[in-house]
């Protein structure tokens, strides 16, 4: 049953009960405006308020309170201000309001009841506070001079402040915290009566602070003095202006002080950013990336000129007409040095910012690429660490090169070049043993095997495994000789078993005739691996191997060898002839020719040519390099050519070294075939044949790709085919259609008849 409760009907009042209620909350509400103290208490102020509203006269309570509070304004509170406007303005400002507002905090709260109820009246009737704040500013804020006073006395008073003088800012706090009240939540009256002015003065203000700092032509000035202007002008809005100013303040300040200017700031020459650059001042521009941050295009404004000077630099440094280009040691280290630069600043100065890391990757690669000697550079800097690293070079120090020289390796356009160059070097490191470590070998197939895949570094991986696998192979060699029921070896034989088709050697030539000695020991290895290995072929590459065999001179040793330390012609004989003993370092051919002559003592180059089967251009180097030059370990009879019959040659006596291990000059480098072709061919020669080798990949790369997809868009077909061969060159778009057209020709691949910009695979 639902509860019932019974109210008691309103008590009747008379005819003059609101008028006489009216004129006791009158008198209250004056009193309390002017600020005195009031006669009756706050409970019956409150009760007479809600008795009018209950009794249906908040409307004449809401417009008579109205009126009591205009006229308050406009007889007492108006007559203040303009009385001050010559003296103290802002104080008797601030005081009229700080009174105004403290007493309307009281009326609103006599006047509650009537604020909770004032959407059941009838019309637009506003909040008690808000009637009190909106007759404020059109009675009083801006009545006559009052608006125009006040927006010049703040400006000149801020004004001042930007000159170095003191203003009483909390003061200006108070009348900008009444501005914004004033708008009753809205900025319309700080901005109309205060801010839009005062941004004006402020645009200004920057335009003639940013023309004094240019006329310093210093940047590293014109920065610093920008950031104290943004750092004073942030304070102020912290310390007395709406913080809603700020992003106005700093729009003014980026399009005045920043944006206009920052062309010219960039590229002074008295501390520019070129001339942070080359003086190496890390904390002034990481000031002035900062400041041009602030706008959209200021750091790319900033990075231009530094782009430009780092393109500049790099290609005074691949030039071929720079001093250093022909040491490529030092032009690669010229580089790596120049790149560790530019890393610095990333770090320190654009904290790891990518558009300037962009930037370096982008500039590097554009100038590392002019050089199309790039990748012959970069492969014998590497080679040069490999072979020639100093002993006291630490394993993390050496991988720390190889990964800074792994950072030009992705610049480079022509990786596929890198590798014949790299493969070259490291076959003559492998097979000479001058490799300063495994680990770092092995490192650096990692380091080459992770950027371009397995197929990259197959070969060269396969390389290494031959030299560790012959290793092996030739210590079970060397226990196979020890063992009783096998014939007895001479000599110490070592023999590098190398893959057909890993190595950049020349195919097996015509073999020529070793000593007994070595042909009996090569000869019992190949039986063993043979029969380790069944199927497989041995082939002897005479112009790879080299020798160490012991050596005996007899004559008395001349006495300009005794100077020179090596060996000359027997001119000036000393009295000593004891014998001197030797260990020559020497390559087949060498050893071959010289062995002969323990046979006879004098032989001539035809009996030689015949005795040895060594190619007649390897003969005459060979023969050369041990007749002429400091080590001269053969002495030629004649003033003839090798060729002639009457030009003989017998051992050189009077040989002489302080050394007891003698190395002969080779007189070429290492024989591998590709690297005799490259440097007998011209550019052009080398071009053709890179191409060609290209061609292939190519073809290769499109056959694999339609057979995978079985037709594919030409578009399409592009972009799958630079993908895939990125690793190793950037195929040009004309030698990709070349490619295809001719596959076409050769019924490999076809046209689509509905669209002949489809590829399909023919099976």
């Amino acid at each position: 049953m639902p509860h019932l409760r019974i109210k008691p009907f309103p008590a009747p009042v008379s005819d003059q009960y609101p008028n006489e209620t009216w004129q006791i909350l009158r008198t209250a509400v004056e009193d309390i405006l002017q600020r005195k103290m009031t006669t009756i208490s706050f409970e019956q102020l409150y009760q007479h308020a809600y008795s009018m509203f209950l009794h249906k006269h908040g409307s004449m309570l809401h417009d008579s309170l109205r009126e009591v509070i205009a006229q308050h304004l406009e007889t007492r509170v108006r007559t203040d201000i303009l009385k001050s406007l010559e003296t103290h303005f802002l104080q008797g400002l601030k005081q009229v309001w700080d009174d105004f507002s403290a007493s309307m905090s009281v009326i609103k709260d006599v006047f509650m009841y009537m604020d909770r109820k004032v959407e059941s009246m009838d019309g637009d009737h506003p909040s008690v506070y808000s009637i009190g704040l909106n007759l404020f500013r059109d009675n009083v804020l801006h009545y006559g001079q009052v608006r125009a006073k006040l927006q010049q006395t703040l400006i000149e008073m801020i004004s001042a402040e930007r000159r170095g003088e003191t203003i009483d800012q909390p003061t200006i706090k108070s009348v900008c915290t009444m501005l914004m009240e004033l708008g009753a939540g809205a900025r319309n009256v700080y901005e109309e009566d205060f801010e839009a002015a005062f941004l004006a003065d402020s645009v200004n203000y920057c335009r003639a602070e940013a023309q004094r700092y240019l006329d310093s032509d210093n940047a590293g000035n014109y920065i610093r003095n920008v950031e104290k202007l943004v750092l004073a002008e942030t304070d102020r809005i912290n310390q007395y202006l709406d913080k809603s100013t700020k992003a106005n303040v700093d729009k003014i300040i980026d399009e005045e002080l920043i944006q206009k200017n920052m062309e010219k700031v960039v590229n002074m020459p008295n501390g520019g950013v070129v001339s942070l650059v080359q003086t190496r001042n890390f904390s002034e521009m990481l000031s002035m990336l900062k400041l041009l941050n602030r706008v959209p295009e200021g750091v790319t404004t900033m990075l231009a000129p530094i782009s430009a000077n780092l393109k500049q630099q790099g290609a005074a440094l691949m030039s071929e007409a720079c001093p250093v280009t022909k040491n490529p040691v030092q032009l690669i280290q010229a580089v790596l040095d120049l790149k560790k630069e530019y890393d610095t600043f990333l770090e320190k100065s654009f904290k790891k910012d990518q558009r300037f890391r962009k930037m370096i990757a982008a500039d590097f690669e554009y100038f590392f690429n002019m050089n199309k000697r790039a990748p012959e550079l970069l492969s014998h800097y590497i080679d040069e660490q490999l072979k020639n690293g100093s002993k006291n070079v630490t394993e993390q120090q050496m991988n720390t090169t190889l990964e800074q020289a792994m950072k030009l390796f992705r610049y480079l356009h022509e990786k596929d070049v890198f590798e014949r160059f790299y493969k070259h070097h490291l076959a003559r490191r492998l097979l000479t043993a001058r490799t300063t470590s495994d680990e770092s070998e092995k490192a650096m197939l990692s380091k080459l095997r992770h950027e371009c895949g397995y197929s990259y570094t197959s070969k060269l991986e396969g390389m290494y495994r031959d030299v560790i696998v012959s290793s092996t192979f030739n210590d079970k060699f060397k226990d196979h000789c020890l063992q009783a029921e096998n014939p007895p070896i001479s000599i110490d034989l070592t023999v590098q078993v190398l893959t057909t088709g890993f190595w950049p050697m020349p195919p097996a030539g015509n073999s020529i005739l070793i000593p007994e000695s070595c042909l009996k020991a090569f000869a019992e290895f190949g039986r063993l691996y043979l029969d380790t290995y069944n199927g497989r072929q041995l082939n002897l590459q005479s112009n790879l191997g080299t020798a160490e065999i012991s050596a005996e001179f007899y004559g008395p040793p001349a006495s300009s060898d005794r100077a020179s330390s090596a060996g000359g012609s027997p001119t000036t004989a000393v009295t000593s002839s004891a014998v001197r003993k030797h260990t020559l370092c020497v390559t087949t051919h060498q050893m071959c020719v010289l062995m002969l002559f323990n046979q006879q003592a004098e032989w001539s180059y035809q009996d030689i040519l015949a005795a040895t089967g060594i190619p007649d251009k390897d003969c005459k180097r060979t023969l050369s390099t041990l007749s002429t030059g400091k080590m001269r370990i053969l002495m030629k009879l004649g003033t003839g050519k090798f060729t002639e019959s009457a030009t003989r040659f017998s051992v050189n006596d009077s040989f002489y070294s302080q050394l007891h291990r003698v190395k002969v000059n080779a007189g070429t480098k290492m024989d591998f075939k590709e690297e005799v072709q490259d440097e007998e061919m011209k550019d052009a020669a080398r071009d053709q044949k890179v191409d060609a080798d290209r061609r292939h990949e190519v073809d290769a790369a499109i056959i694999r790709i339609l057979k995978g997809r079985q037709q594919m868009d030409h578009n399409e077909l592009l972009a799958e085919i630079v993908s895939q061969l990125r690793h190793r060159f950037t195929p040009p778009p004309d030698i990709i259609k070349k490619c295809i057209d001719g596959l076409i020709a050769k019924d490999y691949i076809q046209r689509a008849e509905e669209n002949k910009s489809v590829y399909r695979y023919v099976a």
